[in-house]
């Protein structure tokens, strides 16, 4: 009896063992999970700061373009008396063939959907965010790209063959106001005052319109993302 009891002291001391490195590893990879969950958000939140900076400068852009856009359209549906606003010009011309794409650095936010470590993110609602800034992201882009091929198909080629551009937008960066620039609007105007110039001009306003919607949705979406990851980190 006490050769058996002596077996089963023996096996106990065994299975706790076990049991204790299970715990222990247990432990330690929960402890390393968390780890890695706040290195994450910690650099998540740097990528969506730059992110929601980029945005903001996109979007004050693209509300230049809309303002300037909207005038001359405006000039256009009082008549096409355009020359008691001969100085709007050059604004009007460098809209029409301005656009932005939101680019984003976000290899962090990559890293972290296609290694499957999202799951390492212990709150739901932090993940659903992720998940739907992306989709958000996403669907901005293939507008942005739609917006480029309109500008460049059609109201650039439109300007290109009836305008001589160099004389109406000196050099400058599309970043820059441009020039203050007296335009001979009686050698532009059969271009202006045509049916295509401005269906063209109506569909510029229109397609950054869209865009300015949606990107108006991705930074909501960044700010939501912004206080959850405050809070988790918090946690």
């Amino acid at each position: 009896m006490s050769k058996w009891r002596r077996y089963g002291s023996e096996a106990a001391v065994i299975v706790i063992g076990i049991l204790s490195a299970l715990f222990l590893d247990a432990a330690w990879e929960y402890r390393s999970d968390l780890a890695t969950e706040a290195e994450y958000l910690q650099a998540l939140a740097v990528e969506f700061e730059d992110s929601r900076r980029e945005l903001a400068a996109d979007q004050e852009a693209r509300q230049r373009i809309l303002r300037r856009t909207a005038s001359l359209l405006g000039a256009l549906d009082a008549g096409g008396d355009l020359s008691v606003v001969q100085d709007s010009a050059a604004p009007w011309i460098a809209a029409l063939v301005d656009y932005r794409f939101f680019t984003p650095a976000q290899s962090v936010l990559e890293d972290l959907t296609a290694s499957g470590n999202l799951q390492l993110v212990r709150s739901d609602r932090l993940r659903r965010g992720i998940l739907s800034y992306v989709q958000e992201r996403d669907r901005l882009q293939v507008v942005e790209d739609r917006e480029l091929v309109f500008v460049a198909n059609e109201v650039e080629t439109f300007l290109a063959d009836h305008l001589i551009l160099s004389e109406i937008l000196p050099l400058a960066s599309l970043d820059e106001e441009p020039p203050a620039t007296r335009v001979d609007l009686d050698a532009i105007r059969p271009a202006l005052e045509t049916p295509r110039f401005q269906n063209l001009a109506y569909l510029r306003w229109q397609r950054a319109e869209i865009s300015y919607r949606f990107a108006s949705g991705v930074a909501d979406r960044l700010e939501r993302l912004t206080q959850l990851m405050g809070e988790q980190l918090d946690n």
